[in-house]
């Protein structure tokens, strides 16, 4: 990706914006608006907050929750456990669960 990067600081209005090391207040006025510049003042959002950031966040929590499930039916389903009622199941699933979330 360092290619990309160098080639967007080739660009002669990235230069500059490269150089200074931050946007200007009203460039990002200008391609947000103003309310999302009054949301960063107040706190609510930082500058390099991003949609993307949020998605791999999202992702990994997904991911993890899948990998717990995953653990606690094939530990409960390998014989590891004689299960004779659905509600001994339940209860060893939320054992499983909480143990691997602590």
């Amino acid at each position: 990706m360092s290619w990309l990067r160098e080639r967007w600081r080739s660009w002669p209005e990235n230069r500059e914006r490269d150089r200074l090391g931050r946007r200007s207040k009203a460039e990002g006025r200008k391609r947000y608006g103003w309310k999302r510049d009054d949301r960063r003042r107040m706190g609510l959002l930082r500058w390099r907050e991003s949609g993307a950031d949020n998605v791999l966040r999202f992702e990994r929590r997904f991911v993890r929750m899948c990998c717990i499930f995953l653990i606690a039916y094939t530990t409960l389903y390998s014989g590891s456990y004689k299960v004779e009622s659905k509600g001994e199941l339940i209860t060893k699933i939320l054992y499983i669960m909480t143990w691997s979330n602590s």
